[in-house]
Protein backbone atom coordinates (compact mmCIF):
# COMPACT_ATOMS: atom_id res chain seq x y z
CA UNK A 1 0.00 0.00 0.00
CA UNK A 2 1.12 3.59 -0.39
CA UNK A 3 1.23 4.78 3.15
CA UNK A 4 3.39 1.80 3.47
CA UNK A 5 6.27 3.07 0.98
CA UNK A 6 9.09 4.59 2.93
CA UNK A 7 10.05 8.27 0.96
CA UNK A 8 13.57 8.55 0.54
CA UNK A 9 15.24 12.06 -0.40
CA UNK A 10 16.62 11.92 -3.14
CA UNK A 11 19.97 14.30 -4.42
CA UNK A 12 20.79 14.14 -7.95
CA UNK A 13 24.39 14.33 -7.84
CA UNK A 14 26.74 13.96 -10.91
CA UNK A 15 28.74 10.81 -10.37
CA UNK A 16 32.70 10.05 -10.56
CA UNK A 17 32.66 9.19 -13.88
CA UNK A 18 31.86 12.54 -15.00
CA UNK A 19 34.64 13.96 -16.39
CA UNK A 20 34.23 17.47 -16.95
CA UNK A 21 33.37 18.08 -12.86
CA UNK A 22 35.65 15.09 -11.52
CA UNK A 23 36.57 17.16 -9.06
CA UNK A 24 33.11 18.21 -8.12
CA UNK A 25 30.77 15.06 -7.67
CA UNK A 26 28.27 16.40 -5.06
CA UNK A 27 27.36 18.94 -7.92
CA UNK A 28 23.25 18.91 -8.07
CA UNK A 29 22.83 17.70 -12.00
CA UNK A 30 20.30 20.72 -11.69
CA UNK A 31 23.04 23.36 -11.20
CA UNK A 32 25.27 21.77 -13.85
CA UNK A 33 22.55 21.89 -16.37
CA UNK A 34 20.35 25.21 -15.71
CA UNK A 35 22.41 27.36 -12.67
CA UNK A 36 25.77 27.97 -14.86
CA UNK A 37 24.13 28.05 -18.29
CA UNK A 38 21.60 30.70 -16.63
CA UNK A 39 24.61 32.72 -15.00
CA UNK A 40 26.60 32.49 -18.58
CA UNK A 41 23.02 34.10 -19.81
CA UNK A 42 22.82 37.06 -17.05
CA UNK A 43 26.77 37.83 -17.13
CA UNK A 44 26.15 37.99 -21.27
CA UNK A 45 22.74 39.94 -20.79
CA UNK A 46 25.14 42.42 -18.30
CA UNK A 47 27.48 43.03 -20.74
CA UNK A 48 24.91 44.15 -24.02
CA UNK A 49 25.65 40.76 -25.73
CA UNK A 50 22.18 39.76 -26.32
CA UNK A 51 21.67 39.76 -30.54
CA UNK A 52 17.88 40.74 -30.01
CA UNK A 53 14.64 41.41 -27.77
CA UNK A 54 11.50 39.53 -27.03
CA UNK A 55 11.29 35.63 -26.12
CA UNK A 56 13.79 34.31 -27.59
CA UNK A 57 16.03 30.19 -27.69
CA UNK A 58 19.59 30.40 -26.40
CA UNK A 59 21.01 30.05 -29.80
CA UNK A 60 18.68 33.08 -31.16
CA UNK A 61 19.93 35.57 -28.45
CA UNK A 62 23.44 35.35 -28.00
CA UNK A 63 26.46 34.31 -30.33
CA UNK A 64 27.15 31.07 -29.22
CA UNK A 65 30.97 31.33 -29.09
CA UNK A 66 30.86 33.55 -25.87
CA UNK A 67 28.37 31.34 -24.41
CA UNK A 68 31.16 28.54 -25.32
CA UNK A 69 34.11 30.65 -24.09
CA UNK A 70 32.01 31.65 -20.96
CA UNK A 71 31.73 28.06 -20.28
CA UNK A 72 34.94 27.11 -20.64
CA UNK A 73 35.88 29.64 -17.78
CA UNK A 74 34.36 27.32 -15.41
CA UNK A 75 36.05 23.99 -16.96
CA UNK A 76 33.32 23.12 -19.02
CA UNK A 77 34.03 22.55 -22.32
CA UNK A 78 31.35 21.81 -25.41
CA UNK A 79 32.88 18.79 -28.04
CA UNK A 80 31.73 18.46 -31.40
CA UNK A 81 32.15 15.42 -33.42
CA UNK A 82 30.69 14.52 -37.00
CA UNK A 83 30.86 11.17 -37.89
CA UNK A 84 29.68 10.36 -41.68
CA UNK A 85 27.31 7.67 -41.73
CA UNK A 86 28.03 5.13 -44.50
CA UNK A 87 25.51 4.45 -47.40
Amino acid sequence: AEEDSEQVPREECLGPGDEVFADREKLRAYTRNVGIPMAVAVKLIAEGKVKDTGLLIPEYAFDPQDVFDELAKREIYIHEEINELDD
